[in-house]
């Protein structure tokens, strides 16, 4: 959601809502409401990985909504755990990530209707406009007073101007979503499938917005993303949820503004069920205003009952120490940031690690030491090939669970290692792990940059449902995948070792 569709919101739970819901509201904080309502997803990893910084739209106050460049600059630069973003469906049938339902605010496409809607465009014509144009820190603009200059980005997509140093101009277009997922195999995303508009004036038509459901379903049905649990699915309205639930049911939900509602005030199971309750700050009805985490965490027991809680962001008042302190200590488990390098500023100068434990503030260590240039392979290796070793460490099953398959990899030259960890479906599918295809599983990923003869070291932390399925193991036996290539395009032999845990 833009800033804009926030502001807009006037009621409900979640991103909307009547005035007869927030009068139950007001109602429902005065006596705290804490009858019993129907039950989480149980055990919820939601609930164990936090506090997340959720880079929302890949932080759009920061770097263009919904683009490449913001979601790789977020996760790479500026400190976030975790993208939200959105998505629709072009005439071909690819799925776009982007908020509008037109190219008209964010790009430099057409202006008017119905020549800027998405459905009415393919994905070439899509991906043909600037999505870097309008974009100013801190907001999108139109006048056409404000010089070009103020508009850092405009024209890299079209390549008028250098992309910054490590981007491409691919990074400034409209992406795919099967691009975002490919990019970021191991990134927690939350994905909002969006409602097109439809008639004069145009409004939010629910109808249209069941074919991005449908999509939806199959990508993430679809190996590789089949086997992913760390993403969320959301929208506002009921009908694409409950359409693309009965389609991928192992894929974790937040509730439309509905059935939010309909649980907060009436007690009624969240049919279907989720993983994690999505709302503003506040919200304000009369003059008065509604503390909503507060409520959830406090009046309706949601962390008890097993919901996380997400809180998004409502405006430059919610992007403050003094509010993310707030929220914190209410015991939201994630925040959906505008400005996600802001927020790490602030986690890190509290001390507030990142999921996984570690240290949320960025590292002072020295790189690690230069290795041979690729250009000078050792005497007797044939030019294009690297050498290669990977070694695991003794760890008990616990040690492995809590943190991760701790290896150790060197490469005759400068290369970089990519390691997955597998197990066997079938034996994951009888712990409990869903959505599982194929002969194995992935169930852990690391890539290990700056690789040379002296090695370097690094542990493949599990996927959270991968955690749990161990749990109940007494002993297993993985398969390590490794793969290593040099800067030269020299690669090495595949590398495969099945190490038994106990």
């Amino acid at each position: 959601m833009t800033n804009d569709s926030k502001r807009k919101s006037n009621g409900g739970l979640a991103r909307g809502g009547s005035s007869v819901a927030i009068a139950g509201v007001v109602l429902a904080v005065a006596v705290l409401i804490a009858a019993p309502a129907g039950a989480a997803v149980s055990p919820n990893p939601w609930l164990t990985d936090r506090f997340l910084n959720i880079a929302h739209q890949g932080g759009e106050d920061e770097a263009p909504s919904n683009t490449m460049y913001a979601f790789k600059s977020a996760m790479r630069e500026r400190g976030a755990d975790m993208l939200e973003l959105d998505v629709h469906l072009t005439e071909d049938g690819k799925l776009v990530v982007i908020h509008d339902d037109t190219v008209t605010r964010t790009t430099d496409g057409p202006a008017d209707r119905p020549a800027s809607e998405i459905r009415g465009m393919t994905l070439a014509e899509v991906q043909s406009y600037d999505a870097g144009y309008w974009f100013r820190p801190g907001s999108y603009s139109h006048d056409p007073s404000i010089p070009p200059a103020d508009f850092p980005f405009r024209g890299v997509r079209t390549g008028d101007k250098p992309p910054p140093p490590g981007y491409t101009a691919e990074d400034f277009r409209i992406p795919t979503l099967k691009e975002v997922l490919d990019t970021f195999p191991t990134t927690p995303v939350n994905i909002e499938i969006k409602i097109p508009k439809a008639g004069d004036p145009p409004t939010d038509d629910p109808a249209l917005s069941l074919p991005i459901a449908d999509a939806l379903a199959e990508l993430l049905t679809t190996p590789p993303h089949a086997s992913r649990d760390d993403l969320i699915v959301v929208s506002f309205a009921q009908e694409p949820l409950v359409e693309f639930h009965s389609l991928a049911p192992g894929v974790g939900l937040a509730p439309s503004e509905a059935a939010l509602t309909a649980w907060a005030l009436n007690d009624e199971p969240l049919v279907p069920d989720a993983v994690a309750l999505q709302v503003p700050p506040f919200t304000t009805v009369g003059g008065l205003e509604i503390d909503v985490p507060a409520f959830l965490l406090n009046g309706k027991q949601a962390h008890a009952k097993g919901y996380a809680v997400h809180v998004w962001t409502n405006g430059a008042q919610d992007e403050t120490p003094e509010s993310y302190r707030r929220l914190i200590d209410l015991g939201v488990d994630g925040i959906m940031t505008t400005s996600p390098a802001r927020l790490s500023e602030f986690l890190c100068a509290n001390e507030v690690p990142r999921p996984d434990g570690s240290d949320r503030c960025p590292s002072s260590a020295p790189p690690p030491a230069s290795s041979p240039p690729a250009s000078s392979p050792p005497p007797g290796q044939a030019p294009g090939k690297v050498g290669s070793r990977v070694r695991v460490s003794k760890q008990s099953l616990r040690s492995v669970r809590r943190q991760g398959l701790r290896v150790r990899a060197s490469c005759s030259r400068a290369c970089t290692v990519r390691l997955r960890l597998r197990l066997n479906a079938e034996r994951a599918r009888r712990h409990g792990m869903k959505g599982v295809r194929g002969k194995s599983v992935r169930v852990g990923y690391l890539v290990l940059d700056g690789v040379g003869p002296d090695g370097r070291r690094g542990s493949v932390e599990l996927r959270r449902r991968a955690r749990r399925a161990l749990g109940e193991m007494d002993a297993v036996r993985l398969r390590l995948v490794a793969k290593a290539g040099a800067e030269d395009g020299g690669t090495a032999a595949v590398l495969r070792k099945r190490p038994r845990l106990r």
